[in-house]
């Protein structure tokens, strides 16, 4: 059951994560591009048309390296340009770095919430308090050998305690002490 929960909360939290992204590169995606285009010599009516390019779509083909430029600008446009301007618009290294800033804004987003998520599980963690072992398996109720366990893990827990005399059976302790150490390595 913990590894459906966990499967699940794992495909909620990518989920959320790129949806924080996505915001985030929506909110300063159209200037970036619009400025970016406008530098590189598209006339305004165009680089306003493919500055409402949609940001997943923007964030998608950066991360498969395609260069959309080649598809949104016209034939038309990229005849006018220089060639030196049409060699930079139709690069492979533009458009991610034209889109570079607004990603990042998102992406600063969402390693501040997982900072703070991080930080709420950690205080979440501290007020759990000590662990915690049910009577049953102190007092040696887990199979043979249970002698020896419970009172390793009461002189973990509680301290030194006497091996010789718990449940009315002579535990030596030379046994003891190794398995303390074992458990103490764990």
């Amino acid at each position: 059951m913990r590894a459906t929960f966990q499967n699940a909360a794992t495909l909620v939290s990518l989920g959320a994560f790129f949806s924080i992204i996505i915001i985030g590169l929506a909110a300063t995606l159209s200037t970036t591009l619009f400025s970016g285009l406008t530098q590189a010599g598209v006339p305004g009516q165009i680089a306003t048309t493919i500055s409402h390019l949609p940001p997943t779509a923007a964030l998608f083909a950066a991360f498969l390296g395609y260069n959309p430029m080649a598809t949104l600008l016209p034939a038309s446009v990229l005849h006018i340009l220089p060639a030196a301007s049409q060699a930079h618009l139709l690069s492979k290294s533009y458009f991610p770095n034209l889109i570079s800033s607004p990603f990042m804004v998102g992406l600063h987003a969402v390693f501040y919430l997982a900072a703070v998520l991080c930080l709420i599980s950690a205080f979440a963690s501290l007020l759990r308090g000590q662990r915690y072992i049910h009577d049953y398996v102190a007092q040696g109720a887990v199979g043979v050998g249970s002698c020896v366990e419970a009172n390793i893990i009461r002189e973990v827990d509680n301290g030194p305690s006497t091996p010789s005399n718990q449940n009315g059976q002579g535990a030596s302790s030379s046994a003891s002490n190794a398995q303390q150490k074992s458990i103490k390595r764990r």
